[in-house]
């Protein structure tokens, strides 16, 4: 009986002072401090989600405008690294130290932007316009952990590492910690001043809790903070496979490849429409060459009519001559024959002599050449009917036969002009020894 009222004595004790521990004010203030910045971190992770849903569509317009695979790769790794960026900083153990990360990645973003994106001219203002935006609700986030100095301290801090950092783009993964080291700070007994923003660095959120309450507490927050990355690493995984496509789209390799199948393209692309346009580009050309031939024909026609008409009367102007020549040379004999003598001459003998000259012979000879001429002037028709099959073979033939035909014609009238004379010079000479 002793043992149980002992055991009750103790258990009653060891709940009084668990009672008394929770009444005193240390540990209410413990507790009230853990529900303060439990529900930071939970105001925290919910501006995570809206940080990279904004950014996300800011960066999504300005790809739609982008011209060359270089500036849309640029624009999906500023995507990628500032939802990382957003997610790892909300997704700390610290809620306050959290905070100030998202405060410095959101201002050095906001400067990146106005200093290394303005180029691109009315295609950037959208995104700027939500980068400021998006700074200004950093700040505001912050002023739960922040005192008005501690904020003027933190802007102070990050103007001086920009300053020193210029060329800087990738600001995704600078923490608070890093680049206030960086820069000098923080100064001897800095961290551990009363008010200084550096001593949010090495606050224990849960210090004043009770040791088992403390690692259920550290344990539940985990477990809380894995779930929320792990729930959104599905869009951060599609937006890095995004990446490494115009990763790819942007290398020489890839450029010569595409450069290939565009101009495979553009050769298929041509055969369809040669063979679709050919039909027609067949007819068109076509007519063009009988257009062509035709007004050929016809300008030559002309040409080759008033030769034939020029053979012609040449022609006729021979046969006209031979016949005259004819006439001439009888009316010739029958002058002759008047001057010589009636009266029979002596009998000498006579020298032997050729076959006697008759006129004739040559009368027959122009008759013949008058033929010709008839034959080649009926030729010279059948040349002007198929001439225009033909015109370019025959030009120089017609010109030689002419030629030919005239020198014929001219040889024949001076031979038969000059044999005339010579006959009537020899009867004259004869009849003048007869005599």
């Amino acid at each position: 009986m002793s043992k149980f009222l002992i055991a009750v004595v103790a258990t009653c004790t060891l709940v009084g002072c668990s009672m008394i521990q929770k009444m005193t004010p240390s540990y209410q203030h413990a507790q009230e401090r853990t529900q303060v910045l439990e529900q930071l971190q939970l105001t925290t992770m919910r501006f995570a989600d809206e940080y990279r849903t904004r950014v996300v569509e800011g960066v999504n317009r300005f790809q739609q405008g982008t011209i060359t695979p270089e500036q849309r790769l640029l624009a999906q790794n500023w995507k990628v690294l500032q939802a990382q960026s957003i997610y790892i900083d909300a997704d700390g153990p610290n809620p306050a130290l959290n905070t100030l990360d998202i405060v410095v990645l959101a201002t050095l973003s906001r400067m990146v932007i106005d200093d290394a994106w303005t180029q691109y001219g009315d295609r950037i203002q959208f995104l700027q316009k939500t980068h400021h935006d998006l700074e200004r609700r950093a700040w505001e986030l912050a002023k739960p952990v922040l005192s008005d100095t501690q904020a003027a301290q933190l802007r102070d801090i990050i103007a001086r590492w920009r300053e020193e950092n210029p060329t800087i783009r990738s600001v995704g993964a600078i923490h608070f910690t890093d680049f206030a080291k960086s820069i000098g700070e923080p100064g001897p007994g800095e961290a551990s001043r009363v008010g200084s923003i550096f001593s949010i660095v090495n606050l224990n959120p849960f210090a004043e809790l009770d040791p088992a309450v403390q690692e259920i507490t550290q344990t539940r927050q985990l477990a809380e903070r894995a779930i929320f990355y792990f729930q959104r690493m599905p869009d951060i995984v599609s937006m890095q496979a995004e990446q490494v496509v115009y990763s790819m789209a942007v290398q020489p390799e890839t450029k010569n490849a595409l450069a290939s199948f565009q101009r495979v393209s553009l050769v298929g692309s041509a055969a369809d429409t040669l063979a679709t346009d050919l039909p027609s580009i067949l007819d068109k050309e076509r007519e063009a060459l009988l257009r062509q031939l035709s007004q050929e024909i016809t300008s030559q026609s002309a040409t080759i009519g008033e030769l034939s008409g020029n053979l012609r009367s040449t022609l006729e102007a021979g046969t006209s001559t031979a016949d005259a020549l004819n006439t001439m040379l009888q009316s010739l004999n029958k002058l002759t024959g008047q001057f010589i003598s009636s009266a029979p001459a002596p009998k000498t003998p006579a020298p032997p002599s050729g076959p006697p000259f008759d006129i004739r012979n040559y009368t027959e000879a122009l008759r013949a050449a008058t033929g010709t001429a008839q034959q080649l002037n009926a030729l010279s028709q059948q040349l002007n009917t198929a001439m225009p099959v033909v015109r370019s073979a025959t030009q120089g033939l017609i010109d030689n036969l002419v030629r030919q035909v005239m020198l014929i014609l001219a040889v024949l009238i001076l031979g038969t002009f000059g044999a005339a004379l010579a006959y009537r010079a020899i009867v004259l000479r004869m009849q003048s020894k007869i005599a």
